[in-house]
């Protein structure tokens, strides 16, 4: 059966388009507001002071990603259309690359002999349409912030497809393709640090796919080679990138890489499970660390893994694409699931691109082991019942209620569940709702005795204080704020909210000394440097009043607040002259 590719494009963009159909008015979510619609690069895209700024921070590696909201921001502010429409674009190219890397591997020298080419094209139709309508690519495309992941993942199959092309061109024809790899390499390791990996994967391409007659010497793996130079440069503090770290999982705790790598023999087994079977998904699970090789699981979940291994290996000569899909998925999972500890020890989003690998090994698996009419249907079949599980997904996507609701529904033990749902309902306006899911959350950490988020904690005390504000509660808004700042005695956000609290009821002098703290822990919140400028005001301090109003005013003014520039604008007028 042969397959034309418009008729390959035309059915990848409508499983696409139907499956993410009711996502495009779905809400900001989590950290869409502190790193993109907070965040002054993203809002002053085109500020170079910015921009250095942001390459003192740890986001440093994904600069590219913030880039592309930074223009999403420059046309679109705060209406989720357009960055919808663009995180869905980058799935449905990310699709087209799945594609047109399968095709591209059809025709090498390896698949050629062993009787691959001519299946090729039903291979990458399959895969393609498993990648864009698997209900687990949701994370990545409909919340909007994580389209670094997604970005990243178009540069890593930009690279691999270019390469392909360049050692598949007549002699001396590739070397435009060899260029495009590098510098979509180069750009891929600016979106995010899962690009690291791509030097590994192309390497393992070549092994795979081409003869050893046929293999690119050293000396032109050598430039490749070069690019690991990248990942060395932006993680040139190799003492924090490894160092133990506080996660959230079903305990919040301290794990060093021992303890990562452990857990992470059964978070790789639980994202195959959700691979294969994808129901149970939330935005954060409740996960359990592992200790040792012998708690829980895990030493069945290490053998399980080995032996998937083993097959890929085993597979390599006689299944070679099935394999080459396998060894993918953990190329792919590695900077992200091995010894390096991150905050979230399982998180959905992180199987973008490794999905490409199981998409390739799945479709690749149904075409060589049933009739191709039979594979053209499961393979279809595969995709409707996909597709129709992503169009579910997206609803709880909605806005922040639904989303967290459907995380405390499915795991109502734990307590930052409860916390976010809370945030959700500060932000939609409903105090009442938002109080109770924080005292239901310091009820979950005093009945479970879980080891202690300080942060978290901070952020509830400090939430308590607003609503109690809010609410015209003075003294229960004093008593959290301070409590907030028990927990953590340089948090911003508590000390600038006590510090307007005493402003409002005329304490000048306590006003001051939080207001000034608050200024000196974080220097871009405009609210912070206002009610300090009229709290000086107040004590007789003209100058640092002066000062302190003219830093709020350019703040107001660049994150496009009229309303408040304004009104910094009037308390520097009525300083009168200097």
């Amino acid at each position: 059966m042969k397959w034309r590719g418009i008729t390959c494009a035309l059915l990848i963009i409508l499983a696409g388009f139907l499956s993410y159909a009711n996502s495009f008015d779905n809400s900001f979510q989590f950290d869409g507001y502190t790193l993109i619609l907070e965040n002054p690069a993203v809002r002053d895209v085109f500020n170079t002071a910015v921009w250095r700024d942001f390459f003192q921070s740890h986001h440093r590696a994904r600069f590219i990603g913030f880039l592309s909201l930074g223009f999403n921001y420059y046309w679109h502010q705060d209406r989720v259309f357009g960055y919808h429409v663009v995180n869905w674009l980058i799935h449905l190219v990310n699709a087209g690359l799945v594609f047109g890397m399968v095709s591209l591997i059809g025709r090498t020298p390896r698949m050629d002999q062993e009787g691959w080419a001519r299946q090729a094209r039903l291979i990458a139709l399959i895969a393609a349409l498993i990648f864009v309508t698997h209900p687990l690519q949701t994370q990545a495309v409909t919340y909007i912030y994580q389209r670094l992941t997604s970005v990243a993942a178009l540069f890593y199959l930009l690279t691999v497809n270019a390469y392909l092309k360049g050692r598949l061109a007549p002699a001396g024809a590739g070397t435009k393709y060899y260029i495009l790899a590098a510098v979509s390499a180069v750009l891929g390791m600016f979106s995010k640090e899962t690009v690291f990996t791509l030097p590994v994967m192309i390497f393992c391409a070549e092994r795979y796919f081409f003869p050893s007659e046929r293999r690119k010497s050293f000396w032109t793996y050598l430039p490749l080679a070069f690019l690991l130079v990248i990942p060395l440069i932006l993680l040139f503090d190799v003492g924090h990138v490894f160092k133990p770290r506080a996660v959230r999982a079903a305990t919040h705790a301290v794990v060093d890489s021992r303890t990562y790598l452990l857990t992470q023999f059964n978070v790789i087994v639980t994202y195959l499970r959700l691979l294969i079977f994808p129901v149970g998904q939330s935005l954060e699970h409740d996960f359990p660390v592992s200790r040792g090789l012998f708690d829980g699981p895990t030493w069945i979940n290490l053998l399980a893994l080995l032996g998937l291994a083993g097959l890929a290996f085993k597979m390599r000569r006689t299944q070679r694409l099935i394999s080459f899909g396998i060894v993918w998925f953990f190329v792919a999972l590695a900077v992200e699931s091995s010894i390096i500890p991150l905050r979230y020890v399982i998180a959905e989003h992180r199987l973008y691109l490794p999905l490409a690998g199981f998409s390739v090994a799945a479709a690749a698996a149904m075409v060589r082991w049933l009739p191709e009419r039979v594979a053209l249907s499961a393979g279809l079949s595969a995709a409707l019942v996909l597709g129709c599980l992503t169009f579910q997904r997206n609803a709880v996507w909605q806005d922040e209620v639904t989303l967290w609701s459907d995380v405390v529904r499915q795991q109502p033990q734990y307590p930052y569940g409860h916390f976010a749902l809370g945030v959700a309902y500060q932000r939609a306006g409903r105090p009442d709702d938002a109080y109770r899911e924080y005292a239901i959350t310091l009820q979950q950490y005093d009945q479970t005795q879980k080891i202690l988020d300080i942060e978290l904690l901070s952020e509830i005390y400090n939430n308590m204080g607003i609503l109690d504000y809010l609410a015209g509660k003075d003294q229960p808004a004093e008593a959290h704020l301070l409590k907030a700042l028990e927990y953590r005695p340089d948090f911003p956000k508590a000390l600038a909210n006590l510090g307007r609290l005493y402003y409002e009821h005329e304490r000048y002098t306590a006003a001051e000394r939080y207001l000034t703290a608050a200024v000196e822990k974080q220097r871009n919140f405009p609210h912070s440097y206002f009610y300090l400028g009229l709290t000086q005001q107040r004590l007789g301090n003209r100058a640092g009043a002066r000062q302190s109003l003219q830093s709020a005013l350019s703040l107001f003014a660049r994150q496009g607040d009229e309303k408040m520039a304004t009104a910094a604008q009037s308390a520097i007028t009525g300083l009168g002259e200097e």
